[in-house]
């Protein structure tokens, strides 16, 4: 299973990368959401996990253009952010995100919100 990981922040990338794997799964990892759509449209992830606030694009505007293509629209996707804006998860939420996580990330709430969106994983990586 790969987990795509989308955010301008090379701290986060890694930060979010280990607890992917730690939980089995396989990490694409991308700064630019540009260069991760144009992986998406050739191979749609098994979940995507993406950044709200990103200068090329926002994780808002991410989602709406995954949500545009027929296997988009069944990928799950989480929205994080550390932005204290209340009214940046609805707007996710109403953009197709399935989940929404605020930073700094805690390894317990990660596992359970990407576990209930995904198969559990062996320490291999296999479903």
């Amino acid at each position: 299973m790969v987990v795509q990981v989308v955010d301008d922040s090379d701290v986060n990338l890694f930060v979010m990368a280990s607890m992917v794997r730690k939980m089995g799964y396989a990490a694409d990892l991308h700064s630019s959401p540009h260069a991760a759509l144009a992986v998406c449209w050739s191979s749609i992830p098994d979940l995507i996990i993406v950044d709200f606030m990103m200068p090329e694009m926002d994780g808002i505007q991410y989602i709406r253009s995954i949500r545009q293509t027929e296997a988009g629209r069944l990928v799950p996707i989480v929205m994080v952010t550390a932005s204290h804006d209340p009214t940046v998860e609805g707007r996710a939420m109403e953009a197709g995100a399935n989940a929404f996580l605020t930073k700094p990330l805690r390894f317990p709430e990660f596992k359970a919100v990407v576990s209930s969106l995904l198969p559990v994983c062996d320490r291999d990586g296999a479903a």
